[in-house]
């Protein structure tokens, strides 16, 4: 006689989160909006919001917002200035992959912006 067992998987880092979309595209700010990917047995802790120029593909600093959002707020970004964003999700156990790229966007013309990237995540969750 056969017995059919089902397959436990140990928890692990969590999957990838969903497609990043920009939003709301200021001179120096941008809202980023993503779909949790899979936490795998585990819950998410944070998130890790990168973001790079184009064409150089030179990184801005990587800023951490909660777990449990899923929208943050860019600041301090350069104006006129090609961007693209990614978001990796993180719990007790590692890093997941991260999200696929955001479209390119530019930001708009202005005049000269505070330096640095800062960013605020706004909780999503519902009670």
């Amino acid at each position: 006689m056969c017995l059919l067992r089902p397959l436990l998987l140990p928890p692990g880092p969590p999957g990838a989160p969903g497609g990043v979309v920009v939003r709301d595209i200021g001179d120096t700010s941008v809202q980023l909006s993503w779909s949790r990917g899979f936490d795998n047995h585990s819950p998410i802790a944070k998130y890790t919001l990168q973001a790079r120029t184009l064409p150089s593909g030179k990184p801005v600093n990587p800023a951490n917002i909660e777990g449990n959002a899923e929208t943050a707020q860019v600041l301090g970004l350069t104006p006129w200035t090609d961007y693209e964003f990614r978001v990796l999700a993180s719990n007790i156990l590692g890093t997941g992959e991260p999200s696929g790229p955001s479209s390119k966007i530019q930001t708009k013309e202005a005049g000269q912006s505070p330096g640095g990237a800062v960013v605020s995540g706004t909780d999503t969750s519902s009670p």
